[in-house]
Formats: C-alpha cells, structure tokens, sequence
C-alpha cells in the first residue's frame, strides 16, 4: 500500500517535471527520471534519461514559454512500484508566429514510478493528447531566419 509519504514525493515528481520543462532546466529531470526512462512522446519515442531532455530540449527551445499546468491525478499501487494517469493542460507559446502565438493541449500523463535508493522516479511516461485549442504551428519548427532561428 502507498503511504502518504509515496503520495506526496509521487506527486511531488510530477511537479518537478513540469517545472523543468517550463523553466528550460532540463538538468532537474536528472532527480525526477530514472536513467533508463521511457517516454512516448506524440512525436516518437525516447528512451534513456538523455535521450528525453534532448527531445525535450529540441521542443522546447523553439518556444517563447510553455505552462504545464497539472489538474487530476490519480496514483496507485503496481507491480514494481506505482502506476499514475495524469491529466494537464499543456499552454504553447511563440512569439510572432503566423497565424497566432499560442497552442494548447488537453493532455494525459499515463506513467509507471519505481522507488530507488534516492527516492521515487518515473520509468516510464506515456504522453496521450485529448484536445487542442489554438495555432497548432506554435509547435512547428519556424524556418530559418524567422523568429530569430537559424
């Protein structure tokens, strides 16, 4: 059985994840993720904690901002760990982009956490979208020498 203690660290990850992404600190994933992690992305998959900040940072640098903002979360005990579903709405934004500067997405985490010797980590993360909102080319890479970009 999950204790609170499990609880508040599971929910506290979930958190930090989302502060590494919005902050572009994507060193903090370091005590967020295991080293051989698993993400599935809409936009393929990543496995290893390197592989993921380097798909992540590849996003997130052509962004003006990003706000993860986490809503319902549901964790419970699994083989091995822990299991979550996650809900959150993920806000999109860069400047000067045609047709808008803001995307959103309505988007569930499905994940698996593991307690290690440092404390509880995600293994693997599932990333599932449910809706958008906006200019969905906020998230398209600009073309050189647009918004700055080489």
């Amino acid at each position: 059985m999950l204790s609170p203690q499990d609880r508040w660290e599971i929910s506290d990850l979930l958190g930090r994840f989302c502060i590494a992404a919005d902050t572009r600190e994507l060193s903090l994933l370091d005590d967020v993720l295991t080293p051989d992690v698993e993400c599935v992305f809409q936009t393929g998959t990543a496995a290893g904690l390197d592989s993921v900040k380097a798909k992540m940072a590849a996003v997130l640098s052509r962004l003006t901002a990003t706000q993860h903002n986490l809503t319902t979360s549901v964790v419970t005990e699994a083989p091995g760990g822990a299991a979550g579903t996650t809900y959150l709405v993920a806000q999109h934004v860069r400047a000067g982009a045609d047709g808008g500067d803001t995307y959103a997405m309505g988007v569930t985490y499905r994940d698996r956490f593991v307690r290690t010797p440092t404390g509880w980590r995600i293994a693997r993360r599932e990333l599932a979208g449910s809706w958008r909102s906006g200019n969905p080319a906020v998230l398209t890479p600009p073309a050189p020498g647009v918004d700055g970009h080489q």
